[in-house]
């Protein structure tokens, strides 16, 4: 499954119901900078070693995330690799709707 070409189409489909289906950014550079902070905020939330004091957030290895472009917004948005940091051996659980909660979509 091409995940970028995915969540483009409920991206697109979510448009029909609301004008700000999630956030956006005008620029690559501006989705990079805010899913670089956030990846390493979320994986840190999920991190058993980070959440007990064992590990520093430098040392948390931060979420797998795409940045792609929505044509009719002509605009970026961001999405979370969910499912890869459900998988890791350090997951510590939690409130999986944080990313999506945050404006975010997940795959």
């Amino acid at each position: 499954m091409n995940i970028i070409t995915s969540l483009q189409n409920r991206i697109s489909k979510r448009l029909e119901e609301t004008k700000s289906p999630c956030k956006t950014y005008k620029t690559m550079e501006a989705a990079e900078k805010v899913a670089a902070k956030t990846a390493q905020k979320a994986a840190a939330y999920f991190d058993v070693d980070y959440q007990f004091g064992n590990k520093d957030l430098d040392n948390v290895r931060p979420a797998k995330y795409v940045i792609f472009h929505i044509a009719k917004l002509d605009r970026y948005a961001i999405g979370f690799d969910q499912t890869e940091i459900m998988g890791r051996k350090d997951f510590a659980g939690g409130y999986i709707g944080m990313l999506a909660e945050e404006g975010h979509y997940t795959y």
